[in-house]
Protein backbone atom coordinates (compact mmCIF):
# COMPACT_ATOMS: atom_id res chain seq x y z
CA UNK A 1 0.00 0.00 0.00
CA UNK A 2 1.22 3.49 -0.97
CA UNK A 3 2.86 5.40 2.24
CA UNK A 4 3.47 2.20 4.29
CA UNK A 5 0.12 2.08 5.82
CA UNK A 6 -1.30 -1.51 6.83
CA UNK A 7 -5.01 -2.59 6.55
CA UNK A 8 -6.05 -2.86 9.88
CA UNK A 9 -10.03 -3.74 9.19
CA UNK A 10 -11.84 -3.39 6.00
CA UNK A 11 -11.30 -0.02 4.97
CA UNK A 12 -8.83 1.23 7.56
CA UNK A 13 -5.71 2.08 7.16
CA UNK A 14 -2.98 3.04 9.32
CA UNK A 15 0.06 5.44 8.41
CA UNK A 16 2.67 6.17 10.62
CA UNK A 17 0.58 5.21 13.57
CA UNK A 18 -2.23 7.19 12.35
CA UNK A 19 -5.67 5.43 12.14
CA UNK A 20 -8.12 6.43 9.58
CA UNK A 21 -11.74 5.73 8.88
CA UNK A 22 -13.42 6.52 5.19
CA UNK A 23 -16.83 8.40 5.78
CA UNK A 24 -18.92 5.10 4.32
CA UNK A 25 -17.79 2.41 7.18
CA UNK A 26 -19.71 1.37 9.71
CA UNK A 27 -17.43 -1.22 10.81
CA UNK A 28 -16.15 -2.80 14.68
CA UNK A 29 -12.29 -1.78 15.14
CA UNK A 30 -10.29 -3.57 17.44
CA UNK A 31 -9.17 -2.53 20.89
CA UNK A 32 -5.83 -3.14 20.30
CA UNK A 33 -5.74 -1.32 17.45
CA UNK A 34 -6.85 1.49 19.42
CA UNK A 35 -3.66 0.82 21.90
CA UNK A 36 -0.90 1.06 18.89
CA UNK A 37 -2.39 4.27 17.42
CA UNK A 38 -1.19 7.54 18.55
CA UNK A 39 -3.57 9.47 16.32
CA UNK A 40 -6.85 9.03 14.82
CA UNK A 41 -8.70 10.86 11.15
CA UNK A 42 -12.24 10.75 11.91
CA UNK A 43 -14.22 12.36 8.28
CA UNK A 44 -17.43 13.96 9.41
CA UNK A 45 -19.76 11.00 7.71
CA UNK A 46 -17.13 8.46 9.45
CA UNK A 47 -19.31 5.07 10.65
CA UNK A 48 -21.48 5.37 14.36
CA UNK A 49 -20.27 2.20 15.45
CA UNK A 50 -16.56 3.25 14.84
CA UNK A 51 -16.51 6.43 16.31
CA UNK A 52 -18.55 5.52 19.16
CA UNK A 53 -15.68 2.92 20.11
CA UNK A 54 -13.16 5.69 19.16
CA UNK A 55 -15.33 8.32 21.68
CA UNK A 56 -15.27 5.54 24.44
CA UNK A 57 -11.65 4.85 23.88
CA UNK A 58 -10.77 8.32 24.44
CA UNK A 59 -12.52 8.78 28.29
CA UNK A 60 -9.90 5.94 29.44
CA UNK A 61 -7.05 6.65 31.14
CA UNK A 62 -5.30 4.62 28.31
CA UNK A 63 -6.01 7.08 25.85
CA UNK A 64 -2.97 9.67 27.53
CA UNK A 65 -2.03 11.95 24.66
CA UNK A 66 -3.53 10.67 21.65
CA UNK A 67 -4.98 13.15 19.35
CA UNK A 68 -8.47 12.71 17.39
CA UNK A 69 -8.32 14.51 14.11
CA UNK A 70 -12.00 15.39 12.84
CA UNK A 71 -12.28 16.49 9.08
CA UNK A 72 -15.46 18.16 9.48
CA UNK A 73 -17.69 21.24 10.85
CA UNK A 74 -18.89 21.38 13.14
CA UNK A 75 -17.40 18.81 15.70
CA UNK A 76 -19.82 15.50 16.56
CA UNK A 77 -21.18 16.50 19.65
CA UNK A 78 -23.56 14.15 20.01
CA UNK A 79 -21.26 10.94 19.85
CA UNK A 80 -18.52 12.32 22.48
CA UNK A 81 -18.41 13.83 25.73
CA UNK A 82 -17.45 17.87 26.33
CA UNK A 83 -14.38 17.15 27.67
CA UNK A 84 -13.47 14.59 24.62
CA UNK A 85 -14.68 17.23 22.28
CA UNK A 86 -12.47 20.18 23.86
CA UNK A 87 -9.37 18.02 23.19
CA UNK A 88 -10.53 17.08 19.61
CA UNK A 89 -8.67 19.08 16.81
CA UNK A 90 -10.66 20.37 13.59
CA UNK A 91 -9.90 20.88 10.53
CA UNK A 92 -12.30 22.06 7.50
CA UNK A 93 -12.32 24.07 4.82
CA UNK A 94 -9.77 23.36 2.03
CA UNK A 95 -8.44 20.29 2.80
CA UNK A 96 -7.81 17.31 1.32
CA UNK A 97 -7.80 13.46 2.26
CA UNK A 98 -4.14 14.09 1.93
CA UNK A 99 -3.91 17.14 3.82
CA UNK A 100 -5.75 15.82 6.96
CA UNK A 101 -3.64 12.66 6.70
CA UNK A 102 -0.23 14.51 6.92
CA UNK A 103 -1.81 16.62 9.62
CA UNK A 104 -2.81 13.65 11.69
CA UNK A 105 0.42 12.16 11.54
CA UNK A 106 2.84 15.21 12.53
CA UNK A 107 0.52 14.47 15.60
CA UNK A 108 1.70 10.81 15.73
CA UNK A 109 5.46 12.01 15.73
CA UNK A 110 6.22 11.46 11.67
CA UNK A 111 8.56 14.22 10.37
CA UNK A 112 6.83 17.35 7.69
CA UNK A 113 7.70 15.64 4.95
CA UNK A 114 4.31 14.41 3.48
CA UNK A 115 2.52 18.13 4.56
CA UNK A 116 5.47 19.44 3.26
CA UNK A 117 4.38 18.11 -0.23
CA UNK A 118 0.73 19.38 -0.15
CA UNK A 119 -0.39 23.21 -1.64
CA UNK A 120 -1.28 25.48 0.97
CA UNK A 121 -4.94 25.77 0.72
CA UNK A 122 -7.01 28.81 0.20
CA UNK A 123 -9.44 28.67 2.90
CA UNK A 124 -9.50 26.70 5.94
CA UNK A 125 -10.50 26.61 9.55
CA UNK A 126 -8.39 24.57 12.34
CA UNK A 127 -8.50 24.42 15.67
CA UNK A 128 -6.16 22.93 17.90
CA UNK A 129 -5.48 21.51 21.61
CA UNK A 130 -1.93 22.03 22.63
CA UNK A 131 -1.01 20.94 26.07
CA UNK A 132 2.43 19.29 25.61
CA UNK A 133 5.95 20.38 24.06
CA UNK A 134 5.35 17.75 21.80
CA UNK A 135 2.34 19.62 20.79
CA UNK A 136 3.88 22.81 20.17
CA UNK A 137 6.47 20.98 17.68
CA UNK A 138 3.50 19.61 15.65
CA UNK A 139 1.39 22.60 15.97
CA UNK A 140 3.99 24.82 14.41
CA UNK A 141 5.15 22.75 11.77
CA UNK A 142 1.44 22.35 10.44
CA UNK A 143 1.07 25.97 10.27
CA UNK A 144 4.21 27.21 9.60
CA UNK A 145 4.50 24.12 6.63
CA UNK A 146 1.46 24.48 5.23
CA UNK A 147 1.10 27.96 5.02
CA UNK A 148 5.09 28.48 3.82
CA UNK A 149 5.66 31.21 6.88
CA UNK A 150 9.18 33.34 6.73
CA UNK A 151 11.60 31.27 9.31
CA UNK A 152 11.31 34.71 11.44
CA UNK A 153 7.26 34.07 11.70
CA UNK A 154 7.55 30.79 12.63
CA UNK A 155 9.75 31.70 15.37
CA UNK A 156 7.08 34.36 16.46
CA UNK A 157 4.45 32.13 16.24
CA UNK A 158 6.09 29.18 18.34
CA UNK A 159 6.85 31.61 20.91
CA UNK A 160 3.39 32.68 21.75
CA UNK A 161 2.58 29.25 21.96
CA UNK A 162 5.53 28.45 24.12
CA UNK A 163 4.43 31.41 26.37
CA UNK A 164 0.93 30.17 26.38
CA UNK A 165 1.74 26.69 27.65
CA UNK A 166 4.17 27.59 29.78
CA UNK A 167 2.93 30.83 31.64
CA UNK A 168 -0.50 30.86 31.39
CA UNK A 169 -1.13 26.67 31.62
CA UNK A 170 1.80 25.75 33.92
CA UNK A 171 2.01 28.67 35.70
CA UNK A 172 5.75 28.64 35.28
CA UNK A 173 6.87 32.70 35.91
CA UNK A 174 9.42 34.55 34.15
CA UNK A 175 11.86 34.24 37.07
CA UNK A 176 11.19 30.55 37.87
CA UNK A 177 11.95 29.60 33.79
CA UNK A 178 15.16 31.99 33.92
CA UNK A 179 16.67 29.94 37.49
CA UNK A 180 15.08 26.52 35.66
CA UNK A 181 16.90 27.05 32.63
CA UNK A 182 20.33 28.45 34.37
CA UNK A 183 20.16 24.84 36.75
CA UNK A 184 19.11 22.48 33.80
CA UNK A 185 15.94 21.60 35.26
CA UNK A 186 13.50 23.33 32.81
CA UNK A 187 12.21 20.30 30.57
CA UNK A 188 12.21 17.86 33.74
CA UNK A 189 9.78 20.70 35.58
CA UNK A 190 7.55 20.93 32.66
CA UNK A 191 7.10 17.04 32.54
CA UNK A 192 6.23 17.59 36.12
CA UNK A 193 4.08 20.11 35.96
CA UNK A 194 2.21 18.87 33.40
CA UNK A 195 1.48 15.81 35.49
CA UNK A 196 0.17 17.23 37.88
CA UNK A 197 -3.41 17.01 38.89
CA UNK A 198 -4.42 20.43 38.99
CA UNK A 199 -2.69 21.28 35.80
CA UNK A 200 -3.00 18.25 33.50
CA UNK A 201 -6.03 18.94 31.84
CA UNK A 202 -5.42 22.42 30.45
CA UNK A 203 -4.57 23.73 26.67
CA UNK A 204 -4.38 26.17 25.25
CA UNK A 205 -6.63 26.79 22.12
CA UNK A 206 -5.26 27.82 19.01
CA UNK A 207 -7.78 28.54 16.40
CA UNK A 208 -6.55 29.35 12.60
CA UNK A 209 -8.29 30.41 9.67
CA UNK A 210 -7.09 31.68 6.48
CA UNK A 211 -9.27 33.70 4.05
CA UNK A 212 -7.90 36.20 0.95
CA UNK A 213 -4.24 35.26 1.26
CA UNK A 214 -4.72 36.39 5.38
CA UNK A 215 -3.59 34.27 7.93
CA UNK A 216 -5.67 34.81 11.74
CA UNK A 217 -4.19 32.94 14.60
CA UNK A 218 -6.39 33.16 18.05
CA UNK A 219 -4.20 31.88 21.12
CA UNK A 220 -5.97 31.28 24.30
CA UNK A 221 -4.62 29.56 27.22
CA UNK A 222 -5.91 29.34 31.14
CA UNK A 223 -3.84 31.90 32.63
CA UNK A 224 -4.91 34.44 34.63
CA UNK A 225 -2.93 36.94 32.35
CA UNK A 226 -0.10 39.22 32.45
CA UNK A 227 0.61 42.90 32.49
CA UNK A 228 1.00 42.80 28.50
CA UNK A 229 0.76 46.80 28.45
CA UNK A 230 4.15 47.02 30.52
CA UNK A 231 5.64 44.78 27.69
CA UNK A 232 3.99 45.38 24.44
CA UNK A 233 5.74 47.97 22.33
CA UNK A 234 8.63 48.76 24.06
CA UNK A 235 11.95 47.90 23.23
CA UNK A 236 13.76 44.55 23.94
CA UNK A 237 16.20 45.28 26.48
CA UNK A 238 19.18 42.66 27.39
CA UNK A 239 17.75 42.89 30.96
CA UNK A 240 14.29 41.92 30.38
CA UNK A 241 12.88 38.08 31.17
CA UNK A 242 12.74 35.42 29.14
CA UNK A 243 8.26 36.43 28.96
CA UNK A 244 9.04 39.55 28.06
CA UNK A 245 11.85 39.08 25.23
CA UNK A 246 9.68 36.24 23.56
CA UNK A 247 6.88 38.54 23.28
CA UNK A 248 9.54 41.15 21.54
CA UNK A 249 10.63 38.39 19.17
CA UNK A 250 7.22 37.70 18.20
CA UNK A 251 7.02 41.56 17.54
CA UNK A 252 9.56 41.87 15.14
CA UNK A 253 8.07 38.27 13.16
CA UNK A 254 6.58 39.91 10.21
CA UNK A 255 3.23 40.11 12.03
CA UNK A 256 0.48 42.36 10.49
CA UNK A 257 -1.58 42.26 13.40
CA UNK A 258 -0.58 41.35 17.07
CA UNK A 259 -2.61 42.01 19.70
CA UNK A 260 -3.21 40.90 23.19
CA UNK A 261 -6.81 40.52 24.49
CA UNK A 262 -8.01 41.71 27.87
CA UNK A 263 -5.57 40.10 30.89
CA UNK A 264 -3.10 38.91 28.58
CA UNK A 265 -4.43 35.61 28.53
CA UNK A 266 -5.53 35.81 24.93
CA UNK A 267 -3.49 36.73 22.09
CA UNK A 268 -4.74 37.49 18.28
CA UNK A 269 -2.13 37.51 15.27
CA UNK A 270 -2.61 38.38 11.30
CA UNK A 271 0.16 37.10 8.86
CA UNK A 272 -0.22 37.90 5.08
CA UNK A 273 0.26 34.37 3.30
CA UNK A 274 2.80 34.49 0.67
CA UNK A 275 1.79 35.15 -3.15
Amino acid sequence: MDGGGRTLTDGMTAFAKVVSAPADRNLAFAAADYVAARAFLVDSGAGTRWVKGLAGFAETSAFGDRHIVYRGDPAPCGLFSRDVIDRIHIVSGDITDRMALSIATLMAGDDDRMIAGCPPPARADFRFAVRTLDDIAWCCAVISTLFRLPVRTAIGFRELLVNAVEHGNLEITSDEKTALLGTGDWHDEVLRRLARPDLRGRFATLTANARDGILRLRIVDYGRGFDWHRIVGKEMQSSQSRHSRGIALAEISGFRRFDYIGAGNEVLVEIDLPA
